[in-house]
């Protein structure tokens, strides 16, 4: 009888150590591994018809694990707020957004392809980038 008891609280704890192993942070982690790698921005629109596009290695960007964005524009382009020279942060949000240098954006990946808009229906900017 009492090893019958040691046994249940036993596997009661062994439950609950294992109920408690939440995946919180599992999509939103998911999502980032998506992103972390290096791109290429060959499309930039900024809405209402003004189309920039770029030849390889004239706008590099580096996404880190840790929420950090190394960018290399040899475009001469303004491509603010994020795609100057230099560094830019961001993080990843459910629902496909995310926020970049405290700007928030849309996300979407489709096969090697980076999409980042702001407010699309109301013709706003978005950027393409391509994994290399």
């Amino acid at each position: 009888m009492k090893m019958g008891k040691t046994f249940f609280y036993l596997m009661m704890v062994v439950a609950l150590v294992l109920g408690s192993t939440g995946c919180g942070s599992s999509e939103d982690e998911g999502q980032v591994s998506g992103i972390v790698g290096n791109w290429e921005l060959r499309l930039y629109d900024r809405g209402w018809a003004q189309i920039s596009e770029f030849q390889p290695q004239e706008v590099k960007c580096v996404f880190s694990q840790n929420g950090v964005i190394n960018v290399s524009n040899k475009s001469g382009i303004d491509l603010s707020p994020f795609l100057t020279d230099g560094t830019a942060y961001y993080s990843v949000d459910s629902n496909f957004s995310m926020t970049i240098n405290g700007i928030s954006f849309e996300y979407r990946l489709d096969g090697g392809v980076l999409y980042i808009s702001q407010d699309v229906d109301a013709d706003g900017p978005c950027y393409k980038f391509v994994n290399i």
